[in-house]
């Protein structure tokens, strides 16, 4: 991918924009997540109006499936993410997790992973007590030969029960058979208060206008505060904190209200990372931002995304899973579910992942949200995109 992304040159990643808290396998590490998080925004926002996901669910997904696979499957799925060698990435994709996850009454990030196994499936135990430790994997040995229903169902109960049943349907009949054999799932739950809670207001005081050219009037919510801000050729981009002051949601508004398609063209990992760490030393200014509140959910088959960024080999018939199983395994998908809700009060975002197998003005700034627009919700601790996505007034509530 010509990406500006070297395997050792981290660019502007390096040390202004992630944590000094994290090692420098992990620095490698989150550097990877976030050129992967746009790559793969860039190729949905190809086929969809607004969308969410995260992409931070898909990475420890395929964190964990880099330790079960060998070969080119494995090489690919290295190089698309910028692992650096194996020995190191397991651990440090480990103790990453540990870190994100994190647990208050006003922030709340909870990242589970579960395996299920057909009971004669033969595995590599050690591999498999190794992913346990390492991943936190909940692994449960069960007859998918006998009851792949049941089994579908029961996969669906852990996911809803992990993400507040925001996902409670992420397997649809069908996806789980009598033939499958494996099926590995990321769950991933997100909920915060905003630092700067809004009001309501009048959704007849800031008409949207969506990209399809109609005029819609979703509920909005406003508030004056004082927050990172800049302005930049084309757009303006706002950084919205979350209590504590460890996450936040980055908005980037473009200029014209059908502008959004050609601040995406320019959309890539330099790109991004100076845009954080700009808005990161912006002095903070007064801002008047009026945003829409709504709700969105997504679904998608992530199997052509991987394809194009190239891991191809993953979701073929040559797939080698040799590290985790002596079985052939074959047909794989990976599927992917997202939902996110954006009120005056914060955000609740979930996400399930499976294979089966920032100048001082005396006046406010306005930030005036009322067309399409993207933003990132991202971990501050450790730098990490955990959800993204896009408003344009279309498939939300």
């Amino acid at each position: 991918m010509e990406d500006g992304r070297g395997e050792m040159d981290e660019g502007p990643f390096a040390n202004e924009t992630i944590p000094a808290i994290l090692s420098g396998a992990q620095k490698r590490l989150v550097f990877g997540q976030n050129g992967f998080a746009i790559d793969a925004y860039k190729l949905l926002a190809k086929g969809n109006a607004g969308f969410c996901f995260s992409p931070a669910s898909i990475w420890f997904l395929l964190g964990i499936l880099r330790s079960c696979t060998a070969g080119v499957t494995a090489d690919e799925i290295a190089e698309v993410l910028a692992f650096p060698t194996q020995s190191s990435t397991q651990t440090a994709i480990g103790e990453l997790l540990k870190i994100s996850n994190f647990e208050s009454a006003e922030r709340k990030v909870r990242i589970s992973n579960g395996l299920w196994f057909e009971q004669t499936l033969p595995l590599n135990l050690i591999l498999l007590e190794q992913l346990e430790r390492d991943f936190l994997i909940e692994a449960k040995p069960i007859y998918f030969s006998l009851e792949p229903d049941e089994t579908r169902l029961a996969i669906n109960l852990w996911v809803a029960n992990r993400t507040n049943n925001l996902i409670p349907n992420l397997l649809q009949p069908g996806n789980v058979t009598a033939q499958t054999q494996l099926t590995l799932v990321n769950a991933f739950y997100f909920k915060a208060t905003w630092r700067y809670p809004f009001g309501n207001g009048e959704p007849d005081q800031c008409p949207f206008h969506c990209s399809d050219g109609s005029i819609a009037n979703p509920p909005i919510m406003s508030g004056t505060m004082r927050l990172h801000y800049l302005r930049a050729e084309g757009f303006q981009a706002v950084k919205l904190p979350y209590y504590v002051g460890e996450t936040e949601m980055v908005v980037i508004l473009p200029d014209r209200r059908d502008g959004l398609a050609a601040v995406e063209s320019q959309l890539d990992f330099e790109g991004v990372a100076n845009l954080f760490l700009t808005l990161d030393e912006a002095e903070v200014v007064s801002v008047a931002a009026t945003l829409p509140k709504f709700r969105m959910s997504s679904r998608f088959e992530v199997g052509e995304i991987l394809s194009s960024l190239g891991i191809r080999h993953l979701l073929g018939p040559d797939a080698d899973f040799s590290p985790i199983t002596s079985a052939p395994l074959a047909e794989n998908s990976v599927l992917h579910e997202a939902f996110i809700e954006i009120n005056e009060s914060g955000t609740e975002a979930a996400a399930a992942t499976v294979l089966v197998e920032r100048s001082m003005h005396y006046n406010p700034i306005i930030f005036r949200a009322d067309h399409p627009f993207l933003y990132m919700i991202r971990d501050q601790r450790t730098g990490m995109i955990l959800f993204m996505g896009r408003y344009t007034g279309e498939g939300s509530e």
